[in-house]
């Protein structure tokens, strides 16, 4: 069939706006990597518009609202990248971390189910791609945490472990971490943290986990050396900042490192996805409070309601104070 010339215009126009927007996509994603949400959702959905076959884009616009912890917009979205190919292993990975998130908030009975298509997701995601070391990762977490009613166990834990690690050092140690974690063997636990770090020392991700690690064990010497080593590292990552200022918070120490550390980060960008404003603020009550530098713990406290009214923790540090 000949095409009218008539139509030859507005082909062509179409064209070249849907590959303008195709190259818009690496933008898009270098928006979401970098932690500015609100900008790659705004960016991803002309995107979506134009190339209604982009799995990529239903993919990154799901885990864009997964991390605003949208988790029902987020959950839209990775069905509709499922329904585009029902074999995109990525697609069911996302999904099965959106089960594992929503499950931890329901009730019991929810819970079970949605325990259940979380660890569908990733298992799916690793038969369709054996490599796929972040879903392998992502089902040790499963074996580790989950009762035996809703498939769980560490013997489970331990073979995918394995499996991962053969596939991956990094991710490797990631899941044998969870695991030492779950046997309370610290010593190796922490032994899989910094070989992580040792493997992929530029992963924020991966710093995130250690320091969580060190803190719930309140071995906050370690904690704040991780930090600092993080700082160095990556000086433009501003979470080191808000965790200095927190180790200070929680422990009663390094009280001059903490403030100092709290408002530098309150003077920085920070990733969407970072701790906010209201909680640095709240931490930097707490620093002050451990100083008893009350009126500046009283005024921060303050701060940080005025910036997040429904932060609980805020109010009832402010309470205490009157």
């Amino acid at each position: 069939m000949k095409i009218s010339n008539l139509f030859l215009p507005v082909l062509l126009l179409l064209v070249l706006v849907t590959t303008a927007y195709a190259n818009d996509m690496p933008s898009a994603i270098d928006m979401y990597e970098s932690g500015r949400l609100e900008d790659a959702r705004t960016a991803l959905q002309p995107i979506i518009t134009a190339e209604p076959g982009n799995i990529d884009a239903r993919l990154y616009m799901g885990r864009t609202f997964y991390d605003m912890h949208d988790y029902d917009e987020a959950e839209e979205w990775f069905l509709k990248a499922l329904e585009l190919d029902d074999n995109y292993s990525d697609s069911h990975f996302w999904l099965g971390a959106l089960y594992g998130r929503k499950a931890q908030k329901a009730g019991i009975f929810k819970r079970i189910g949605l325990a259940k298509k979380s660890r569908k997701g990733f298992q799916r995601a690793i038969e369709l791609n054996p490599e796929h070391v972040r879903a392998r990762e992502a089902l040790v977490r499963f074996y580790v945490q989950a009762p035996g009613i809703v498939g769980g166990g560490m013997d489970k834990a331990n073979a995918e472990a394995e499996e991962t690690r053969k596939r991956s050092s990094v991710w490797g140690h990631r899941a044998y971490a969870k695991i030492y974690e779950k046997k309370k063997n610290w010593d190796l636990a922490e032994q899989e943290h910094l070989g992580a770090l040792g493997d992929d020392p530029q992963n924020r991700f991966i710093y995130h986990e250690a320091v969580d690690f060190y803190l719930n064990l309140e071995t906050y010497d370690k904690a704040l050396d991780l930090m600092e080593k993080m700082r160095e590292n990556m000086p433009d990552e501003p979470y080191a900042l808000y965790q200095i200022g927190k180790i200070g918070a929680v422990s009663g120490e390094y009280l001059g490192k903490a403030e100092q550390s709290l408002i530098e980060y309150l003077q920085s960008e920070p990733r969407d996805s970072d701790p906010s404003f209201a909680w640095a603020n709240y931490r930097l009550g707490m620093v002050y409070k451990n100083g008893d530098n009350i009126d500046k713990a009283r005024q921060c406290y303050q701060n940080a309601l005025d910036l997040d009214p429904h932060l609980k923790e805020a109010a009832k540090a402010l309470k205490k104070l009157k």
